[in-house]
C-alpha cells in the first residue's frame, strides 16, 4: 500500500463512524437553511429580500471559483468521458421500474463536452409552468461523476480514465446547497422563479459513498410540477415543434438504484435509502467517509456557472492532468447530427458507427497535479 493510499483510508476510516443522515434531518436541515438565509416568515414572499440578496451573492461569488478553491474546500467533482470507439452516446434504454408499462422505453443521452455546453446555457432548461423544456429531447440529463477530497491524491479517489479526458466541475457548497432546498418548499415559491434558478444553478441530485448502479428512470411525464416540460425553439440541428417536445418522454437519473447490505450483497434501493442519497447530496463532504469505497458517485445537473475556469478539461497522463482544449471530429459531429435529428424525428436515434477518436484534443500547457496543485505553463 502506497502512503497516499495507507493516509486516504486512515481518513475515511475516522470518518465512517460519523453518523449516517436520517430523513428526519431534512426538516431540520431546512430549519437552518432558512436561519442562515435570514428574515421572518414562513412564506417566499416573507423572505423575498433575503432571497434575492443570497441569490445575487451566490452568483457573484461564482465568478471568483478556482480550481485551487473548489478541490481545496472538496467541491470540486471529476467526470470522465470517453473519446474512444467504446464511447456510449445516443439512444438508451430506460431502466426496469415496478411499473411494468415503464418497460421497453428509450431516452436520448447526451454527454460529450459540446452537451456540457448545451447545460451550461439556461435557454435550455426555461420553460412555462406546466410545459416542457428542451432537456428531455437534447438529451440533457443530470450525469454521474465523483466528488473530490482536497487533501488527498486524485488519482487514489478516482477510476481510471486511460481512454478518457476528464471534466472537472465545481459544486456548490453544502450550505447553499442546503438554501436553495429550503426556500424551494416554501409556501408560495413562484414556480416560473424556481425554474429560472434551476436553469441557473448547477446542482448535486444525489451523493453516496460508491457506486450507486442508479439509471435512467421513467417519470410517466410526471416530473416534479415545476419541472414539467415549453414552447416551440430552435436547435442547431433542426426546428423542435411543441409535438416533438410532448413526444419526447421524461426521465430522470438518480431515481433508481442497487444497495448493498453487510454482506457485500446487492439488492434493489427502497425509497427511504434513495432519500438518504437526496440528503447526502445536500451533506455532499459526508459522503467521503467510507472505509472500504474511496470512489464515491454524485448525480449533478451541470448548469450555468459564472466563473470563467469551467469547464475545465483535462488528459491524464498517468502522472497529471493535462489542461487541454476539445473538439469534436468532422465524423462525430456527422453522426451525433444524424443521431439527433432521428431521435427528434423518429424518436430512434441509435447507430453502430462508432467514430474513434470522436474527439481531439490539445493541451494548453497548464497541468494539474495528482495531488491537485495547479501548474501554469512557463
Amino acid at each position: 500500500m502506497t502512503d497516499a493510499q495507507s493516509s486516504w483510508k486512515s481518513f475515511v476510516e475516522a470518518k465512517s463512524k460519523e453518523a449516517r443522515p436520517t430523513p428526519k434531518q431534512l426538516a431540520e436541515l431546512r430549519v437552518a437553511a432558512l436561519q442562515r438565509l435570514g428574515g421572518k416568515g414562513e412564506t417566499w414572499q416573507d423572505r423575498l429580500a433575503q432571497i434575492d440578496q443570497w441569490w445575487t451573492q451566490m452568483k457573484k461569488d461564482e465568478q471568483n471559483v478556482t480550481w485551487e478553491s473548489a478541490f481545496r474546500a472538496n467541491r470540486m467533482t471529476i467526470r470522465g468521458i470517453n473519446i474512444t470507439r467504446t464511447a456510449r452516446y445516443g439512444r438508451f434504454e430506460i431502466g426496469e421500474q415496478a411499473n411494468a408499462e415503464t418497460n421497453k422505453k428509450y431516452a436520448f443521452l447526451s454527454r460529450d463536452p459540446e452537451s456540457i455546453a448545451e447545460r451550461l446555457n439556461p435557454d435550455n432548461f426555461q420553460h412555462q409552468p406546466g410545459k416542457k423544456s428542451k432537456k428531455d429531447i437534447l438529451g440533457l440529463h443530470a450525469l454521474s461523476a465523483s466528488l473530490l477530497h482536497g487533501d488527498y491524491s486524485i488519482n487514489e479517489q478516482t477510476k481510471g480514465y486511460s481512454d478518457s479526458i476528464v471534466l472537472f466541475f465545481p459544486v456548490p457548497s453544502p450550505e447553499d446547497m442546503q438554501i436553495f432546498d429550503a426556500i424551494s418548499h416554501l409556501p408560495g415559491a413562484p414556480p416560473d422563479r424556481l425554474i429560472d434558478m434551476r436553469a441557473k444553478m448547477t446542482r448535486l441530485e444525489g451523493a453516496w459513498h460508491g457506486d450507486m448502479h442508479t439509471t435512467m428512470t421513467y417519470t410517466n411525464g410526471q416530473p416534479r410540477a415545476d419541472k414539467k416540460v415549453v414552447s416551440k425553439v430552435s436547435h442547431l440541428y433542426q426546428e423542435i415543434t411543441d409535438e416533438k417536445l410532448d413526444r419526447a418522454i421524461s426521465v430522470r437519473y438518480g431515481l433508481a438504484g442497487t444497495w448493498k447490505d453487510e454482506t457485500g450483497t446487492l439488492y434493489k434501493a427502497t425509497e427511504k435509502e434513495l432519500a438518504e442519497r437526496y440528503l447526502y447530496a445536500l451533506q455532499h463532504p459526508m459522503i467521503l467517509n467510507n472505509p472500504s469505497e474511496t470512489v464515491n458517485e454524485v448525480v449533478m445537473s451541470y448548469r450555468q456557472h459564472d466563473s470563467p475556469v469551467f469547464p475545465l478539461y483535462a488528459r491524464f497522463d498517468n502522472e497529471k492532468f493535462l489542461i487541454c482544449k476539445v473538439a469534436p471530429t468532422a465524423q462525430y459531429r456527422k453522426v451525433i447530427s444524424e443521431l439527433r435529428r432521428a431521435w427528434q424525428s423518429e424518436g430512434k436515434g441509435a447507430t453502430d458507427q462508432k467514430p474513434n477518436p470522436s474527439h481531439t484534443w490539445e493541451a494548453t500547457g497548464d497541468h494539474i497535479t495528482a495531488h491537485g496543485e495547479y501548474v501554469k505553463a512557463k
